[in-house]
């Protein structure tokens, strides 16, 4: 899913399926203040009230969160729901953790992967086969597109080990970043993104009509 909004907005790559985004053409300043925006400003609904009427089950009763009754045992409760933010209080979160990171721009020296022998191509690529694979027929190592959460130490202690460091190179990106966002399933990864996007957009806008009508203010 692809979200591309107003200029003032990078564009956003969703992928729902791993609970991964990535932003694109963006700063680290943008990255997190969207971050933040997802934690804090989204509203959600959560159990911020419980009465405990009955309890005949094992389970103290100020400590009941899930609990499997027995035969003969009861629970009674009363619990109350309400819309709140996380800023207010982390039970109305979307989510328990995000972070985000640079997008790793890798860099194969074409010079020094000439020296090697094919074998020896194909045991780099095979000791990260989530980011290299041997292409038979150009006679070429190949990078395959990097997503979030793959390793690629392995590359760099391969060439170590292959006496030839500086045959890859690895540096975060300082414009693309991946997002990583563990839900607490109020939301999903992409309504929260856009969530979080229009939110923003809002502010922005509101920050500029107030500048114009300042300048207006000014000319008067």
């Amino acid at each position: 899913m692809e979200c591309v909004s107003d200029r003032r907005f990078s564009k956003t790559k969703i992928r729902t399926a791993r609970d991964t985004f990535e932003l694109f053409h963006s700063d680290d300043i943008t990255a997190n203040a969207l971050r933040r925006v997802m934690l804090e400003e989204i509203p959600t609904i959560a159990i911020d009230f419980v009465e405990i009427k009955v309890n005949t089950s094992a389970l103290n009763t100020r400590g009941i969160l899930i609990v499997k009754l027995r035969r003969g045992e009861k629970l009674t409760l009363r619990a109350l729901a309400h819309k709140g933010l996380g800023k207010n209080h982390a039970r109305w979160s979307p989510a328990t953790t995000i972070t985000f990171k640079g997008e790793p721009n890798i860099y194969i020296n074409d010079e020094l992967m000439e020296t090697l022998m094919i074998q020896e191509k194909k045991e780099f690529a095979e000791s990260s086969p989530h980011l290299f694979y041997y292409d038979p027929p150009f006679k070429q190592i190949c990078v395959h597109y990097y997503w979030a959460g793959k390793c690629y130490d392995e590359a760099l202690k391969k060439a170590e080990a292959m006496g030839i460091p500086g045959l890859v190179e690895i540096h975060a990106s300082e414009d693309n970043f991946i997002f990583t966002v563990e839900s607490t399933g109020a939301l999903k990864t992409s309504q929260l993104v856009l969530s979080a996007l229009k939110y923003l957009r809002e502010k922005l806008d509101n920050v500029a009509l107030s500048r114009h009508i300042v300048e207006e203010s000014d000319e008067e």
